[in-house]
């Protein structure tokens, strides 16, 4: 067992890893604030927060060291789905009335997957908001339910993976609200 760390963190949490041994997570500093880090051959680097973002999460690598997360804004509002690249986090944007986009899972081709989750509809009780798949395109964030065919009798709630190929790992939910899990192959 290997203490990755960060050193003087209160709370890390590892989010993935790579056929590398690259480690991507959070952590929480004792003396407040924190990020998103990137473990590799033993080195800990802390992934840079970009101009406008108060902070990022790292939730996903792919072989080539390409991550995706989310940026979150500053002022607040919604988070963005984003890639990290070569040190450059790219803004890959919001399903329109999300409170937070956030980027779960990342292929070689550096398609990106995630979940939308809008805001919590009830609060006593509470009632959450729904949650949107998505995958990112040269468009923007399209939602994975306007592409797959009308009639299956589930809804499509989470994406949290995707593999080389480019099949989709998703959470869904069918007629009666149970949950499953489904596999989206494309064509």
């Amino acid at each position: 067992m290997t203490d990755i760390g960060p050193p003087g963190s209160l709370q890390a949490s590892a989010d993935a890893i790579n056929n590398s041994s690259q480690i991507v997570g959070s952590y929480y500093l004792t003396s407040g604030g924190g990020g998103a880090f990137l473990y590799s051959n033993g080195k800990m680097t802390t992934l840079p927060v970009p101009a406008g973002a108060g902070s990022v999460s790292a939730l996903a690598i792919d072989d080539n060291g390409e991550i995706a997360g989310a940026l979150y804004p500053i002022s607040g509002g919604a988070a963005h789905a984003a890639r990290y690249i070569n040190g450059v986090w790219t803004d890959l944007g919001t399903i329109a009335g999300a409170a937070s986009n956030v980027g779960l899972g990342i292929n070689l081709s550096g398609q990106v997957v995630g979940t939308a989750i809008f805001p919590q509809t009830q609060y006593h009780p509470p009632k959450p908001g729904k949650h949107v798949p998505f995958i990112s395109t040269a468009e923007g964030l399209v939602n994975l339910n306007t592409l797959i065919p009308a009639g299956t009798g589930f809804t499509l709630t989470d994406a949290v993976a995707i593999n080389d190929s480019g099949q989709i790992l998703c959470d869904a939910t069918n007629a009666a609200g149970s949950e499953h899990a489904v596999l989206l192959s494309p064509k």
